[in-house]
């Protein structure tokens, strides 16, 4: 924008504020009668000629910077500007009655001047004025905020504690006294979250605390920031009740063991089912059939020799699939020899049934963890590896299996043609699911990275937090 818009733009500003006087205030009207009285004074003195020297003929129209700077003092811009221009107007017909050119020209500048001083007068005073209402809203929504913060503080049933730089109790909501007594105020940071202030002040906040109210154990999630109070900044510690959110996660995680604890039953029940009845009828059967066939005395033609064996081989051929799914739905191994002898049976029977190679590796020593974390992690396996085979199309698959310290790590990966995670898990992949609800009963961690065209690997991680057996 040049610099002679933007002087166009200043003079309409002022010409519409000089427009806009103060007219109800009663003091605007007495400075107006004031400006007529002195311009009415100095007609009658031209008339006389009674200031016949220019300079002292300019001194009337001086004086007129009293009321306009009254004006602007009182008003600002909207007052001085329209006091000026009324000033203005009435000296114009100075021009037609005085004589003396020179009187003319004095006054002409005094006008000038008067004119300048009251608006560059009343403009510096509104701006100061604006900023002293700016100022003022601003301390007003101050107070405000400050009042609802308070209000907030005493009727909010969360404890709010306020702790100064030290770590030391400086306020304290009435639900803070309800939980804490009488003896709140001689409390420190550290009796209440087991850290120093310091630590706040370097990112190690507390995420949880369990006290002591009323001789009941509470568990409160713990809720950090630093606010104002009394012109110095003190960090607030609300305390959130979670001991019913908490216990509800653990009667839904329970519920949820008990479930997969059901289902795992229900698994070993079928098994032994199948084996102890429908397998061990099916063997006998084939048995008899042998038994007949090696029977010199019993006389059949070749066809009906040839039928029997076919029966035979069908017989055998339903004993493998029933034991498969038997072992599929509990494996002998895994209780008797481990995870690693489960596992590594799985993937002989996959490798059978579907032909093709599936490479197993143990890493560290192997040891026994408890039956529900093992079975735990064939379950995980087993349903990768059945994914992978599946759904991937994978040509080559890898399982390992490693032993640390405190950690045992299973990790299935394929080169398969992979998929979005994210949308398969937050739609109806419960396969996924399953597996991230056992780890998270055993208080492992879950991951699975999978690229479109580019494979997926599973990754489980479950903490030797059991004893062996």
């Amino acid at each position: 924008m040049s610099p002679k818009s933007k002087y166009n733009i200043r003079a309409g500003e002022v010409f519409k504020r000089a427009l806009k006087p103060p007219v109800r205030d009663p003091k605007f009207w007495a400075v107006q009668a004031t400006v007529l009285l002195i311009t009415l004074i100095h007609y009658f003195l031209d008339i006389q000629k009674i200031l016949t020297e220019s300079a002292w003929s300019a001194i009337p129209v001086f004086i007129l910077l009293l009321p306009v700077g009254y004006a602007a003092t009182e008003y600002g811009l909207h007052g001085s500007a329209a006091t000026s221009l009324w000033s203005t107007v009435l000296w114009i017909p100075d021009i037609f009655v005085s004589s003396n050119k020179n009187s003319v020209a004095f006054g002409a500048i005094a006008i000038v001047v008067v004119n300048a001083v009251g608006l560059v007068t009343g403009e510096r005073i509104e701006r100061e004025q604006l900023a002293n209402n700016k100022v003022k809203s601003a301390e007003e929504q101050l107070r405000i905020t400050e009042a609802r913060f308070r209000h907030l503080f005493a009727s909010t049933r969360a404890p709010i504690l306020l702790f100064d730089e030290n770590g030391h109790v400086v306020n304290a909501n009435p639900a803070a006294w309800g939980v804490f007594k009488n003896n709140v105020l001689d409390l420190t940071f550290n009796d209440i979250c087991k850290m120093s202030i310091s630590g706040v002040f370097k990112g190690r906040n507390p995420t949880t605390v369990e006290l002591n109210v009323d001789g009941k154990p509470t568990e409160f999630r713990c809720l950090i920031s630093s606010v104002k109070e009394s012109d110095a900044f003190v960090t607030q510690l609300l305390l959130q009740d979670i001991t019913e959110e908490r216990r509800a996660f653990r009667d839904v995680k329970a519920f949820a063991s008990s479930l997969l604890n059901a289902q795992e039953d229900e698994r070993l029940r079928i098994s032994r089912e199948l084996h102890d009845d429908p397998l061990q009828a099916i063997i006998h059967s084939s048995r008899q059939i042998d038994a007949v066939l090696m029977d010199k005395q019993n006389e059949f033609n070749e066809a009906h020799r040839t039928t029997l064996a076919r029966v035979k081989e069908e017989l055998l051929k339903v004993a493998r699939s029933i034991r498969s799914i038997a072992q599929g739905l509990r494996p002998p191994s895994l209780e008797h020899l481990g995870v690693s002898a489960a596992i590594n049976g799985l993937i002989a029977d996959l490798e059978q049934q579907h032909s093709r190679d599936i490479i197993f590796a143990v890493m560290g020593a192997e040891r026994r963890f408890k039956l529900d974390a093992e079975l735990a992690m064939y379950r995980i396996c087993q349903e990768s590896l059945q994914n992978a085979i599946t759904h991937s199309g994978a040509d080559s698959i890898s399982v390992t299996l490693s032993y640390a310290e405190s950690i045992v790590r299973l990790e299935i990966q394929d080169d398969g043609k992979g998929f979005n995670t994210q949308a398969e898990l937050d739609v109806t992949h419960l396969g996924l699911k399953g597996i991230r609800e056992r780890v998270s009963l055993l208080g492992g961690a879950f991951d699975i990275n999978s690229t479109e065209n580019d494979g997926t690997t599973v990754t489980v991680v479950i903490p030797f937090n059991s004893e062996e057996t």
